[in-house]
């Protein structure tokens, strides 16, 4: 489940980023620039979140696309919290 969570997470910044590289194309000067900074931004920050959450928030790690591994997960209102993080951080960009 996590998996699909840190996959969800992947597409949703490419789709982001798909519709910054059609902003370049339209825009020039210090638009090009903008749109090149909030797209590298965005990307660092959801691939951060979507490591985070998808691939380190169990151990092992294996035990996020198996349930049949023994482990343990991170407690699911730690992922809200960084989640609630990562959109206050977006959310002013």
């Amino acid at each position: 489940m996590l998996t699909r969570t840190a996959f969800t997470i992947t597409a949703a910044s490419w789709s982001k980023t798909s519709f910054a590289v059609t902003m370049l194309r339209l825009g020039s000067g210090w638009v090009k620039w903008a749109v090149w900074f909030i797209m590298v931004t965005m990307n660092i920050a959801m691939g951060l979140n979507a490591m985070m959450i998808g691939f380190t928030s169990c151990t092992p790690v294996q035990k996020s696309w198996s349930a049949d591994i023994e482990g343990h997960l991170l407690a699911p209102h730690r992922h809200y919290r960084a989640w609630l993080c990562l959109r206050r951080i977006l959310g002013r960009l």
